[in-house]
């Protein structure tokens, strides 16, 4: 009698150590969540040096931020960017914090952006560079690279949480904003500006990366994939980051390994003209 209580203890003890390592296995993860989230958000507030545009090792990397959101929330990305790529990367405010609070159509605010854009090009002899888009920012950037001569000159279009395919939670928006904002209709699924949108896709030479969060609820995965109808046949790849929200695209160190590895798998020719 004393052998099997002895053995049950033993059974007990033995399950309570399997369960406590468990949960230790899951508060690390949590953890390691956590801090890839947000362990440099404290840098989202710190200010930004952007007028060395041209002035890296390879080509330089234009950033513009989604819908009421400001453009500081970038901030991470950017330092994380110059650091490890040795690139120089600069950004563009989208007015109204992304569209939010006013500001224009997206086909109005593209054009804006890629006349910008080209003065920059043209005045720091830039002749290629890549683009970071996040959520909005993305569906303004593809339409300015396929709609604008501008768009010649980019090589990667990368998209962190772009919803190609319209973001249904949308009407939320439009139900919050809609008398403000004229963009947050251009979100909903099947609007005009989406389907406009994937009528014409990016030049030949420009690779199209679409990134997406595996819990993302504002992007979902499915509605950011990108296809043939977007770029030339091996121009476009997906990417789906397991246990990463819409804003933690931009903290990311696994969506920071993926954008490393795009932005460095395109040859870099040389991204400044001789002078």
């Amino acid at each position: 009698m004393s052998g099997a209580l002895q053995t049950r203890q033993w059974a007990l003890l033995r399950r309570a150590r399997i369960l406590a390592r468990r949960r230790m296995r899951r508060a690390g993860r949590f953890v390691s969540m956590l801090f890839e989230a947000v362990g440099d958000a404290g840098e989202v507030w710190r200010p930004m040096r952007r007028d060395d545009f041209g002035q890296g090792t390879g080509r330089p990397v234009l950033l513009l931020h989604g819908f009421g959101a400001p453009r500081r929330i970038l901030n991470v990305l950017e330092r994380r960017l110059r650091r490890e790529l040795g690139v120089s990367v600069m950004s563009f405010h989208l007015p109204g914090l992304g569209g939010a609070l006013g500001g224009q159509e997206m086909v109005t605010e593209a054009a804006r952006l890629a006349e910008k854009l080209e003065r920059l090009c043209q005045r720091h002899g830039v002749t290629e560079l890549d683009i970071i888009g996040h959520s909005k920012g993305g569906l303004v950037a593809r339409w300015m690279v396929s709609h604008h001569n501008v768009g010649r000159r980019v090589r990667t279009l990368v998209a962190l949480g772009t919803p190609y395919a319209g973001a249904p939670l949308a009407v939320l928006g439009v139900a919050a904003v809609g008398l403000f904002s004229r963009s947050v209709w251009q979100l909903l699924p099947f609007s005009q500006f989406m389907r406009r949108l994937r009528a014409t896709p990016v030049p030949e030479g420009t690779r199209m990366v679409s990134i997406s969060g595996g819990v993302d609820v504002i992007a979902p995965a499915p509605l950011c994939r990108v296809d043939a109808r977007d770029a030339a046949p091996g121009m476009w790849s997906n990417h789906i980051v397991a246990g990463v929200g819409h804003n933690s695209l931009l903290m990311s160190r696994r969506v920071l390994a993926i954008i490393r590895k795009e932005l460095r798998g395109v040859p870099q020719s040389a991204a400044r003209e001789s002078a």
